[in-house]
């Protein structure tokens, strides 16, 4: 039998755009609320036989404006690129493929989307009352993924279910951060204009600035972010991509169009270590 539970829903909260936070009290809540439901089947299961197959680790990233969440989707889905990953999307001609993004492996599952476009579309339920849009961010751990988990932060792979979400939930954050770091860089994006001012008050060699500027310049030209057919194009590929990681630049490059020149990266963002007041460029040029 297969349980998919939403935790928040059990608990008798039906807001689509909140988040569950585990507690050893709710999280017996929960426990006892399962093993209900399973009385009432004609057949006999206990909770003690359930097995975690699936955690999704997730943030809400409060941003200003629909265009920031639009952006960010657009550079995931630019610059993204991982061996033994792959991108999903919705079959051509499905509008939601412009509001998400995701990729997937046997492990782990990386998916970004806006939330309130999602809530509104499947005509869920919300509270939601703020101007600030949604960016959703989760990380979901697969069953290999969730005993690679428990074995990287020395946890019981034998332990009850809910003993393991509650410990894998208590290390989410650097989970979360290690996992996005193997998809996108965990540095700034600029326009490629801005990046260009960046380097030039960088002290830094002129020629470095000028091999750097028609690097970014080159690449960016391309829809997708391909890092394996960058580095088959160019023999100095890889010493270009650590120089722009060493001076905190994201190879994909923010479009003109969207009317931003500056966005803090990813990981920053579900760090928390950026407010809405600094999603402003930090940079005056």
């Amino acid at each position: 039998m297969h349980l998919v539970i939403t935790p928040a829903k059990i608990l008798g909260y039906d807001d689509a755009a909140a988040l569950f936070f585990p507690s050893l009290q709710n999280m017996d809540k929960i426990d006892a609320a399962i093993r209900e439901i399973l009385s009432l089947l004609p057949i006999k299961l206990h909770s003690q036989q359930m097995q975690l197959n699936r955690l999704d680790l997730c943030r809400n990233v409060l941003l200003p404006e629909q265009r920031y969440i639009d952006t960010y989707i657009h550079l995931l889905k630019k610059g993204a690129f991982a061996a033994r990953w792959e991108k999903q999307s919705y079959p051509d001609g499905d509008e939601r493929n412009a509001h998400s993004f995701r990729m997937v492996n046997t492990y782990y599952q990386v998916t970004v989307y806006d939330k309130l476009y999602q809530i509104k579309h499947e005509g869920y339920h919300t509270n939601w009352e703020k101007s600030d849009r949604i960016l959703r961010v989760e990380v979901s751990l697969l069953r290999p993924g969730i005993l690679e988990e428990l074995e990287r932060y020395m946890l019981y792979k034998d332990a009850y279910w809910s003993s393991q979400l509650f410990d894998l939930a208590a290390n989410g954050g650097s989970i979360m951060y290690r996992i996005i770091c193997r998809l996108v860089s965990d540095a700034p994006y600029y326009t490629l204009s801005a990046a260009k001012k960046y380097l030039a008050a960088q002290d830094i060699s002129y020629a470095k600035k000028t091999h750097l500027i028609a690097f970014l310049s080159e690449i960016n030209q391309s829809k997708l972010f391909d890092k394996e057919r960058i580095k088959r194009k160019f023999s100095n590929a890889k010493k270009r991509f650590k120089q722009l990681k060493s001076l905190q630049i994201n190879p994909a490059t923010i479009e003109v169009r969207a009317g931003i020149s500056y966005l803090p990266s990813l990981n920053q963002l579900i760090s928390m270590e950026f407010t809405l007041s600094q999603l402003k460029p930090l940079f005056k040029f």
